[in-house]
């Protein structure tokens, strides 16, 4: 077996999603308006991107909240029933039917309404309506988290094209095993992963946004199990993804730091 040790430091690209709340979204499983269940994880785990507005029936709230609405229906023809909008009262004290109509009489039609205290704005930082988190992945990630004037319409879309970016890792990896340890790590972490052929390749290194913060050559690895050790002790902590490519394909694998 040959094997190649190769260290890397790299820099952080930063996405603001938000100072206070965590970085995974909260499970819950609440019936909608028209009396469907829903389960968080389980719509995640499909493959849906969730946006989540809470509002209150107040005209701040139908503006902003109608941004990320837009941001969604923009997405209706490429991904259709892939993004998903629901409309949420902010602490569950206005009934299904006036939330509804509210929705729709402010140009918020194809929402899925919820009047739950199970859907907590709380999980996800400080109060504030209306209040817009994007989540997506099969490690249901928070990809945007903003409130009332902070909301618009690029920031929601940008978030679900990242989500969509995230979607196509995760496929990726479930095709092309490539193992790691430790996994989650403190800093350093060894990457093992198979080659057909005598061939060089090339190492990435992304942000859960697709944004790519390393890449590397790696020169005339064999065709046999190889390894490749990553420092990333000055990363923050948060979840990467490392894909090796070669010229028969790529491999995709996800590094949680600690």
């Amino acid at each position: 077996m040959k094997k190649h040790c190769i260290i890397i430091l790299m820099s952080l690209f930063t996405f603001s999603l938000c100072s206070k709340a965590q970085t995974t979204a909260t499970n819950f499983t609440e019936d909608d308006c028209n009396g469907v269940s829903h389960t968080l994880y389980d719509e995640l785990d499909a493959g849906k991107i969730i946006v989540l507005a809470w509002v209150m029936p107040c005209g701040s709230c139908a503006y902003f909240g109608s941004r990320a609405y837009d941001a969604v229906g923009s997405f209706s023809e490429s991904h259709p029933d892939k993004v998903q909008f629901f409309l949420v009262d902010d602490y569950a004290n206005t009934n299904c039917s006036n939330l509804s109509s509210w929705g729709n009489n402010n140009a918020m039609e194809n929402h899925t309404a919820f009047s739950s205290s199970t859907i907590s704005m709380e999980d996800y930082g400080e109060d504030g309506m209306p209040k817009v988190v994007v989540l997506a992945g099969n490690t249901h990630q928070i990809l945007y988290n903003k409130n009332n004037g902070a909301i618009s319409e690029q920031g929601v879309k940008n978030a679900i094209n990242a989500a969509l970016t995230l979607a196509v890792m995760e496929t990726e990896e479930n095709q092309k095993p490539i193992t790691s340890f430790p996994n989650p790590s403190k800093g350093l972490t060894t990457i093992q992963f198979y080659l057909d052929e005598n061939t060089n390749a090339t190492l990435e290194v992304f942000t859960v946004l697709g944004e790519k913060v390393s890449s590397l050559k790696l020169n005339q690895y064999t065709p046999n199990t190889n390894t490749t050790v990553i420092d990333g002790s000055n990363l923050k902590g948060g979840l990467y993804f490392a894909k090796i490519k070669t010229v028969s394909g790529v491999k995709i694998m996800k590094l949680i730091k600690k």
